[in-house]
Parts: structure tokens; C-alpha cells; sequence
């Protein structure tokens, strides 16, 4: 298990976790907002992998609104703290950009109210 940075060759496996969690919202995960967020902020895109499958990602925004979304982890992975690894090094990626505050979103799928 180990957590990267995304690239372009992820982004069909990230869709299609974020659709499994029910996290997925068009047309903001869109392939093409999703290849640009990589190009022009890799380090805030982070996935967890295990043996080539993306079993976890999260996004982090700095702005003028700075904010960690689309947290997910595989249901089959759940439980081994993958979340916890991806918000540490999320946040780190963050703190080096300059942010000392973000909001976290929790992108809970409607159903849930």
C-alpha cells in the first residue's frame, strides 16, 4: 500500500471509486477537470494504491477557499486507517502551500439525510 500523487492514467479509477462511494458529482469530476487539477496541482490529488488498483483518493484545494474533498476509500479497504494516511499527507501538501486552516467537506451522499 503506498500514497501518491495521481496521474492522468488514475483518473478512470478515481471516477469510478468516487462513483462506488457515491461521491461522484458531474460534471465537476469530469475527466478533463480532473487531468487539469493533476497538471496544475499533482501534489494536492493523492491517491492510495495497492498493487496497481486505486483503493483510496482525496483532493485537496488551495484558493481562496482552501478545503480537503472526495475523501474515499474502497469499502473492501476500509478499516486499515488508508483514510487516516491520506488526510495526514493531504494536510501536509496543504501546510506547504501555506494554509493553516481548511474546511473539510464531507461530500455525504443524500440519501444519508
Amino acid at each position: 500500500m503506498k500514497i501518491r500523487e495521481a496521474n492522468v492514467d488514475d483518473i478512470g479509477q478515481i471516477t469510478n471509486l468516487w462513483k462506488e462511494t457515491g461521491l461522484y458529482f458531474a460534471p465537476f469530476d469530469e475527466e478533463g477537470r480532473l487531468e487539469e487539477k493533476i497538471k496544475e496541482e499533482p501534489e494536492l490529488l493523492l491517491i492510495a494504491e495497492d498493487e496497481n488498483k486505486v483503493v483510496g483518493a482525496v483532493i485537496g484545494n488551495y484558493g481562496w477557499r482552501v478545503s480537503i474533498d472526495h475523501l474515499a476509500v474502497d469499502k473492501a479497504y476500509r478499516g486499515e486507517g488508508i483514510g487516516k494516511k491520506l488526510l495526514k499527507n493531504i494536510k501536509k501538501a496543504l501546510k506547504a502551500k501555506g494554509a493553516t486552516v481548511a474546511l473539510i467537506d464531507s461530500n455525504l451522499p443524500k440519501e444519508l439525510f
